[in-house]
């Protein structure tokens, strides 16, 4: 069982965003938001990778995990965290390599 369609309604929830917008942002229409929300329409995969993007969330999660039964604002903090993390080894690399060059 998918979650995607419960799922998508929650997060453009949480974000505070109408239908309306949410389609202008992926070129959509809000009644095609709508039925994906209604599940009476899938959308592509093309789609459902950049809303999993729009949302910083894993596609796997955004499939498969009700994420209404989660605490949200802790995996987005953990994802923010784990990309910052990143950020910051690739800056201490460039650093350090800067220092070699000296």
């Amino acid at each position: 069982m998918s979650f995607f369609a419960k799922n998508l309604r929650y997060l453009r929830s949480l974000k505070k965003i109408n239908q309306t917008d949410f389609a202008n942002i992926f070129g959509l229409t809000r009644s095609a938001i709508g039925a994906y929300e209604e599940q009476r329409s899938e959308p592509k995969l093309d789609i459902i990778i950049e809303m999993a993007n729009y949302f910083n969330i894993t596609i796997d999660d955004f499939l498969k995990t009700n994420l209404s039964q989660t605490n949200v604002n802790a995996y987005f903090f953990k994802q923010k965290n784990n990309e910052l993390k990143n950020d910051l080894q690739k800056i201490i690399s460039e650093l350090q390599n800067l220092e070699k060059n000296l």
